[in-house]
């Protein structure tokens, strides 16, 4: 019981922070340089994703691709 009052208590401190966090974001840093230092970080993240990211994908996809592929071809007359 002592939990879930602790973290009732916690949760308008974190929603709070996201809040301020959201301000923040959308007051200085999305406008500051007309929006460009907003683009540069997301474009670094791009760059991230598809450098170090995306190629440890192929295993999973080549995995995906040899899989049974019943579920995808089911009937609606077979229910």
């Amino acid at each position: 019981m002592e939990q879930f009052y602790r973290d009732n208590r916690l949760n308008p401190i974190h929603e709070g922070t996201h809040g301020i966090q959201a301000l923040d974001l959308l007051g200085r840093k999305v406008v500051a340089d007309g929006g460009a230092a907003f683009y540069r970080g997301k474009l670094a993240a791009c760059r991230y994703f598809f450098r170090w990211e995306l190629p440890r994908t192929e295993p999973q996809l080549k995995l995906l691709d040899g899989l049974d592929g019943t579920c995808f071809e089911m009937k609606p007359e077979w229910f």
